[in-house]
């Protein structure tokens, strides 16, 4: 049976709660992503930022009458504002089955990937990555 180890991806890009929603930006659209860990001055996961939280804070502060001035004030908040506080995690020899039930019933589309031992991520295993598995079963 497969494992999360077998499939997540081990690439990390992450940022840390001091870097402003632009950034984030930046990233997702460098690395064609739409998941980022973010990571505490030593390494530690303390959240995650989705394009989807991105896009929800953008449609919540636009200001119609003044868009250039909301939109810049959103793009210069801290990613600390804006980011999931309590990412769901899994441990790289968790089975891939369990996961995907995890997958389902919070509907989500990514988790972090941490070792037994630590709080610093190891990877992400995101729903792309289960759609890959499956495809290659098909």
């Amino acid at each position: 049976m497969k494992q999360v180890s077998d499939l997540m991806s081990m690439d990390l890009v992450t940022l840390s709660p001091e870097h402003l929603c632009y950034h984030a930006m930046l990233k997702m659209h460098e690395h064609y992503l739409r998941h980022i860990p973010i990571v505490d001055a030593k390494g530690d996961l303390v959240g995650i930022i989705s394009d989807r939280d991105v896009k929800q804070k953008l449609t919540e502060n636009l200001n119609i009458e003044d868009a250039n001035q909301s939109e810049m004030e959103w793009m210069l908040q801290p990613l600390e504002e804006l980011m999931s506080k309590a990412p769901v995690t899994v441990y790289p020899d968790e089975n891939i089955k369990d996961v995907v039930r995890l997958f389902l019933n919070q509907k989500i589309s990514s988790v972090v990937v941490l070792p037994r031992d630590s709080q610093k991520p190891a990877g992400i295993l995101t729903e792309t990555d289960l759609l890959r598995l499956l495809q290659s079963h098909l």
